[in-house]
């Protein structure tokens, strides 16, 4: 498993390999990390939407829309084509091979934290 730390720092533990640490932009803090399906990268994504690829993972666009809610989370396909991010507000942004554009909760989410593929 993987531990990150809000300035991007990562530890890895167990069968878990480090593949780098996120050189996060001056003025935000890194809010998920999302492990790559073979194992072999990660991805950071910032409150702010920036996403850092790491290993052998792969960048597929941003992770933000027009938003004024921070990422609270992020989640990787199981093909590894692609990714999700979900704001507070609960909105989810898709980038890559998701089968799926954006959603917009509504009612919007009150103190959306995370996200999950399945």
């Amino acid at each position: 498993y993987y531990l990150v730390t809000a300035n991007g720092d990562v530890s890895a533990f167990g069968d878990a390999s480090s593949y780098g640490n996120f050189s996060v932009p001056a003025g935000q803090s890194v809010s998920a990390i999302a492990v790559d399906p073979d194992g072999r990268g990660y991805y950071l994504v910032t409150a702010q939407g920036t996403i850092g690829t790491f290993g052998d993972a792969t960048l597929f666009g941003p992770a933000t829309v027009a938003t004024t809610a921070p990422i609270v989370g992020m989640a990787v396909t199981l093909t590894g084509f692609g990714y999700w991010t979900i704001t507070a507000k609960g909105t989810v942004t898709a980038a890559g091979r998701t089968g799926q554009v954006a959603v917009h909760l509504d009612p919007p989410a009150k103190g959306a934290v995370g996200i999950v593929a399945s």
